[in-house]
């Protein structure tokens, strides 16, 4: 079981300390898997956001909500070495960037706490809508006035989460489609962020183990993932018919693309660079 000790909260920063890997984290090749990361990468932001940070507490009232609209993970190779059995403590640093009339930057860094080696590295788009129309929700003045240190007053300097106009889908892709189940959702209800991470990695297994890729031919789980950048465009809900689309970038076999569309119309979008070389079986794998 994961434990965690907070160093230090407040409403522009967070510390926090996760003591060790869950074995329920590990995917069938017995590597950390991406989702799970991710996964971890939210449970720092709901830790730090019930205990004030961003001013969570007084912002979560009636038809409330806040959701990610891109997110991007960068991750050292070494986190995958570690296993449940691994006796870690992973420091959190989470600092809000800037602040916009409904939106919020936050960047989030990952440390093997006792060697001060940096493991990750998450930036994210964080936007308020109203839980009813599912539109964007300006925030409170109390609550821009608090952070107006922080406020967009140009261009972001976080060019990586601008809207940008993404890649079409080409005719010679690989396909997948599957149903949202219950266990995908989170307390909005719709699929969670790492839903969609997992859905693409299973897509990308079966698109391997067809012959569809060059390079990859087996489970993707044995190549470490080392960067993410997806976009959250629309949502899906439980029993939702998704589908699934993959390629390889032309020129670089490490970088592979997803399209997630529901009733035709594209509700996510990720790129995925892997390593190229497989990892090897690890001492302890999921049984």
């Amino acid at each position: 079981m994961t434990h965690y000790t907070i160093n230090e909260v407040t409403s522009e920063k967070s510390d926090i300390t996760f003591h060790g890997i869950p074995y329920a984290d590990a995917d069938r090749t017995g590597h950390w898997s991406i989702w799970a990361i991710s996964l971890l990468f939210q449970a720092n932001r709901a830790v730090g956001m019930r205990n004030s940070f961003m001013y969570m507490d007084k912002l979560l009232i009636k038809n409330v909500g806040h959701v990610i609209t891109k997110q991007i993970l960068d991750i050292n190779p070494l986190v995958y070495r570690y296993t449940y059995k691994t006796p870690i403590k992973l420091r959190f640093l989470m600092e809000m960037k800037e602040v916009g009339n409904s939106s919020i930057i936050f960047g989030t860094a990952l440390y093997d706490e006792e060697t001060g080696i940096k493991l990750a590295q998450n930036l994210l788009k964080f936007v308020q809508i109203n839980t009813e129309t599912r539109k964007s929700l300006p925030f409170p003045s109390w609550f821009q006035t608090s952070l107006s240190h922080l406020k967009l007053t140009g261009n972001s300097k976080y060019t990586s989460l601008n809207r940008t106009t993404l890649p079409e889908t080409p005719e010679n892709y690989f396909q997948m489609k599957v149903i949202v189940r219950y266990s995908d959702l989170d307390r909005n209800m719709h699929s969670n962020q790492a839903t969609y991470l997992k859905l693409f990695m299973d897509c990308a297994t079966k698109a391997a183990k067809s012959g569809y890729y060059r390079h990859f031919k087996t489970d993707m789980c044995w190549f470490n993932v080392e960067h993410v950048a997806i976009n959250y465009i629309g949502e899906s809900f439980v029993d939702d018919e998704l589908e699934i689309y993959t390629w390889q970038d032309n020129s670089d076999d490490s970088k592979i693309f997803f399209s997630c569309c529901k009733d035709k119309k594209r509700i996510t979008f990720a790129e995925f660079k892997y390593g190229l070389e497989r990892t090897k079986l690890l001492s302890f794998p999921k049984l």
